[in-house]
């Protein structure tokens, strides 16, 4: 047994026999246990590696959608401006329209009231014609009068004032 070169086979017992299998069936299992360990431990490894992936997509996505957030509401708020420029727009159109027809409305209220002046000219320079004539009329009349009751009378100065009458009437 402890000799240099060949060993004697040692007799084994039943019992070491059966240890012996035991042993070989624990190392065997061992064997099993570690190959399932070095198996889960590379699927662990990949379910980390893909748990890695989904965090990174989740945080690109989150980066995608605050993206998106941001476009949207500064294509709102563009919208929004863009409502308020087209408000304004169509308010000063409209109050250009109301001052353009309030323009229109005090024009025709000129021609009217132009029509309107040029109508009692008009009556006016009627009336004034009228007058002229029935004056006149009238004067001719008093003349007469004056004449005739002149002519009744003796005195021979009114007759003289008679003439210097119609002949400052003439001037």
């Amino acid at each position: 047994m402890f000799g240099f070169g060949k060993e004697e086979p040692v007799q084994q017992s039943p019992e070491s026999k059966a240890a012996t299998k035991s042993l070989k069936a624990l190392e065997v299992e061992v064997l099993g246990l570690k190959s399932k360990l070095v198996t889960m431990r590379r699927e662990c490894d990949k379910a980390e590696a893909e748990r890695d992936g989904l965090r990174i997509e989740k945080r690109d996505l989150t980066e995608q959608v605050l993206d998106i957030k941001m476009e949207r509401k500064t294509e709102l708020e563009d919208l929004k401006l863009k409502q308020k420029i087209s408000d304004d727009e169509i308010k000063h159109h409209i109050k250009l329209k109301e001052e353009r027809q309030e323009l229109e409305y005090e024009k025709k209220v000129q021609v009217i009231e132009r029509e309107k002046m040029d109508a009692i000219l008009e009556i006016k320079v009627e009336y004034h014609g009228k007058m002229e004539t029935q004056l006149e009329k009238q004067l001719t009349e008093g003349n007469k009068r004056y004449t005739e009751i002149l002519e009744r009378l003796p005195n021979v100065n009114a007759s003289l004032n008679v003439k210097n009458l119609s002949v400052e009437k003439k001037e």
